[in-house]
């Protein structure tokens, strides 16, 4: 069991920018001339950084689930549901949750600015300590502008804390000059962060191991669409076999127990890199509420908040389930790759936490398949109808393991290093190794599938059909893990992928209404009727 330490809310005292972003004073409140003078308002500081990351905004809802949404592996159909306009390509500025993920990253950054320039002026504890909570708000100033300059393109880079004596409008400082900014972020955080082996062993903040694994993939991003500079592959592969080369994580021998450390608190540093972590016991956000296995009433009239059923909001395409070798017709009881019978689930459960069933006492199965990595149901957490403590899981080893293998196939195409071969093979070797079906559909086991010869020797493959073979591999091993969009973007694949499934997949409407400006999403109208120096993006 995790020892977490406590998210907590910090008070207006520091960041109470609730009001959108350069409108009004972003210091509004009396701090103490002498606040940070201490480790322990030092680190209140730095927990409250981690407690806006969990705001819906962030990675309580938008980043940790919908990411997925609306691309070729994810679909979501509820239209009374604000973030159906998000996920079907309806979106304007006016759109709600791209306007509080706006606020609510530039309320993260005002916070850090304010820490990482007061906290050197006031602190009277040890440098190396201050370097150590420094290299924590720079990473979470880094991590969150990467957010923003995904989603928005050129944006307001603000290095340091404002108030109402600045000149508040802001100009959009181009991708590039945001990307360099990101990097001296977590190039200190590199520098002064400790490793996951020298700290305490609790869930939440933020480790070397973490920032090698986040570079890795600012890294991956830079080399592909739009910067394209590939110069930086290299980077990204040394960066991801450095932390390999720690030989501090491995893959955990069955693909499940990564989510049901999560649904039962279970802190477990194997494959998780980094959570944002709530205290056993607390609720705070909708993962695997949102993104579960519906639930409804049980055969003698259970009520499904009673099992922690999920909404079954998020359902996968047609596109995910071929991937793993349905025939895009129906469930598949043959296939054996375990992830498969994880992720896409044609049921639903009923009040006692189990699959429906058919009178013949089969399991219904609906030709709607759900996309449930986390799961709720039966947890040893906390959990409502709506609500749930399940962390979100920023960074798993798999996801770097899978980066590194891109970036050396990139690098040096067939003559990559055999390393980036074996990592397929590991992680296909445990995804057909971890399902067993005992005549139900939820019935998983830790079993060798025998007398299936499997070819797990990808070295003769191409450098394209290696290439290929990763992004499909990433969309098997990291759905709903909100990673896809922004694999595709990077891949400069988002709009025809998505654009393929039109005619191929009969539910939704993504790919009927998306367009090529949709790589970008509108900056908010308000943001631009407040500081004229905002250019809208193309398209909107």
């Amino acid at each position: 069991m995790k020892v977490s330490f406590k998210i907590l809310l910090i008070t207006a005292l520091l960041y109470s920018c609730q009001s959108d972003f350069l409108e009004e004073n972003l210091d509004n409140v009396l701090v103490s001339n002498n606040y940070y003078s201490t480790v322990e308002e030092a680190e209140s500081a730095v927990i409250g950084l981690y407690s806006q990351l969990a705001r819906d905004g962030l990675y309580g809802l938008y980043l940790s689930m919908c990411s997925d949404l609306g691309t070729d592996i994810a679909y979501f159909t509820q239209r009374t549901n604000t973030i159906y306009t998000y996920a079907n390509y309806l979106i304007t500025s006016s759109t709600g949750n791209l306007i509080a993920t706006w606020r609510q990253a530039y309320s993260v950054i005002h916070a850090s600015n304010l820490l990482i320039e007061k906290l050197p002026e006031k602190a009277t504890f040890s440098q190396e300590r201050q370097n150590e909570l420094l290299a924590e708000a720079r990473f979470i100033r880094a991590l969150t502008y990467f957010v923003l300059v995904r989603i928005y393109g050129d944006i307001p880079l603000i290095e340091k804390p404002q108030n109402l004596s600045d000149n508040l409008q802001v100009s959009r400082a181009p991708v590039a000059e945001v990307y360099q900014f990101i990097l001296d972020d977590l190039n200190f955080a590199k520098e002064h962060m400790k490793w996951l082996s020298e700290m305490p062993q609790s869930g939440g903040r933020v480790s070397k191991n973490a920032v090698l694994g986040v570079l890795t993939r600012v890294y991956s991003t830079m080399a592909g669409h739009p910067l394209q500079d590939t110069s930086k592959w290299e980077m990204a592969a040394s960066t991801a076999k450095e932390l390999i080369d720690t030989n501090f994580h491995d893959l955990l021998p069955n693909y499940s127990q990564i989510f049901l450390n999560l649904r039962d608190d279970v802190y477990d540093f194997t494959e998780s890199i980094w959570e944002i972590a709530y205290t056993e016991g607390d609720l705070g956000h909708r993962i695997g509420s949102f993104n579960g296995i519906r639930s409804t009433s049980g055969p003698n009239g259970e009520p499904s908040s009673e099992v922690g059923g999920g909404s079954g909001f998020v359902k996968s395409t047609v596109n995910l389930r071929k991937k793993y070798g349905e025939n895009g017709e129906g469930y598949d009881p043959g296939i054996t790759d375990f992830r498969y019978h994880w992720n896409c689930i044609p049921y639903q459960l009923d009040g006692t936490g189990k699959p429906r069933l058919n009178s013949d006492g089969t399991v219904r199965l609906s030709n709607e398949f759900l996309l449930v990595s986390y799961r709720k149901e039966m947890s040893f957490g906390a959990y409502t109808a709506n609500e749930t403590g399940v962390n979100a899981l920023t960074l798993r080893y798999a996801d770097v393991l899978l980066m590194y293998a891109e970036a050396e196939n990139e690098l040096n195409g067939i003559q990559r290093n055999p390393l980036a071969n074996d990592i397929l093979k590991q992680i296909r070797q445990r995804a057909f190794r971890s399902f067993s079906d005992s005549g139900a559909v939820t019935q998983f086991e830790d079993v060798e599938i025998e007398g299936i010869n499997y070819n797990y020797d990808y070295s003769s493959l191409s450098q394209v059909d290696f290439r290929n073979f990763v992004r499909d591999e990433r969309a098997r091993e990291l759905p709903g893990e909100g990673v896809r969009r922004w694999d595709l973007l990077r891949w400069n694949l988002l709009y025809p992928f998505v654009k393929s499934l039109e005619g191929r997949e009969p539910r939704g409407t993504a790919w009927e209404n998306i367009q090529p400006h949709h790589v970008l999403f509108p900056i908010p109208q308000r943001e631009i009727d407040i500081n004229p120096l905002l250019i809208q993006n193309e398209g909107y």
